[in-house]
């Protein structure tokens, strides 16, 4: 017996790829009982494009839902406290999913009697040379890594464990994490037969687009509780500079080991089969990028902080979108 399904789809400024992602929907070869757009405060003309979608297709099953909230995690979550139906999916705009997804992942659930969440995966291949270098440090090249766009969670699943982190970044990440953590963790699956992927920049296609995103997203991590980053950043900079101005003449023993680490060490780490896809002279190009990241979010934590202490919050999607 076929799942019944609601699927949610949040957006913020997508008008230059909607069209994409509907006809990508509405090519399914199995169809969910409905479909949610969250408009998360877009002040482009997606909603009329997705309005017109519906109309021109007579879709009464799907529809739009305007929000003021600032982050897709919440956009998501007012989708799965007003959808119908027990079976949640989530999909995001700009990416691209097979016509067969949705039946795929219905085909998946159907084997397991108790099952409460099946995760598709990521598959970061990006074309552009920088994106590249950008995502050997931060996902992974083909990583196939669980995500929430592609996934279906039972709606029970909320209901005992609690909806997205109210962020704009790691909330997926954590959710993620959280749920193969929990007791009855053998209820939650990854179905490796689902891989999705971005239709053209993956994270970012040059420094601008990589320091605001960046930036963007760090800003934001200081509200997270059980995460250390905000507070590794400072003290990495603080002890940095300290031995710097103490021991100079360690300078270059330190800079050899940040090489090592941020050139080497973790691109390989994060990519099995790095030198599948980079040769030796990419490194240092991988170094830069990792190291602009490094500083970008050492900015972004400090205005989070700043932000946090004066109690107020900001939004940077407008900048890249």
């Amino acid at each position: 017996m076929k799942p019944e399904i609601s699927l949610i789809i949040p957006y913020y400024n997508e008008s230059l790829i909607a069209l994409k992602t509907l006809n990508l929907v509405y090519e399914q070869s199995v169809s969910p009982e409905e479909v949610i757009f969250v408009d998360s405060n877009s002040n482009d003309n997606t909603s009329l494009i997705i309005k017109n979608f519906i109309n021109k297709n007579n879709l009464k099953n799907w529809k739009i839902i305007n929000t003021n909230y600032k982050t897709p995690s919440e956009a998501k979550n007012h989708g799965i406290s007003k959808c119908k139906y027990e079976w949640c999916a989530f999909m995001d705009f700009d990416i691209y999913f097979p016509s067969n997804w949705i039946e795929n992942q219905c085909k998946f659930i159907s084997q397991y009697e108790n099952i409460l969440i099946s995760y598709g995966t990521v598959n970061l291949n990006p074309k552009n040379y920088f994106d590249r270098l950008v995502i050997s440090q931060t996902y992974g090249i083909k990583s196939s890594s669980p995500v929430i766009p592609s996934s279906f969670i039972h709606k029970k699943y909320f209901e005992y464990h609690g909806f997205f982190l109210p962020y704009r970044s790691l909330y997926d990440k954590f959710f993620i994490k959280k749920s193969f953590k929990e007791k009855n963790n053998k209820n939650i699956l990854k179905n490796k037969n689902i891989s999705v992927d971005y239709f053209d920049i993956n994270y970012a296609k040059n420094f601008n687009e990589l320091f605001i995103k960046t930036l963007n997203y760090s800003i934001q991590t200081i509200y997270i509780k059980g995460n250390y980053i905000p507070y590794i950043y400072p003290f990495i900079f603080i002890i940095s500079i300290f031995i710097t101005i103490q021991e100079p003449k360690l300078i270059p023993f330190i800079f050899l080991i940040i090489f090592l680490t941020r050139g080497i060490l973790i691109p390989i780490k994060k990519n099995k089969s790095f030198f599948k896809f980079f040769r030796l002279r990419d490194i240092p190009f991988i170094f830069i990028v990792g190291i602009f990241i490094d500083i970008s979010k050492f900015i972004g934590i400090c205005i989070g902080w700043l932000l946090k202490f004066l109690n107020k919050k900001v939004r940077l999607d407008h900048l890249y979108k």
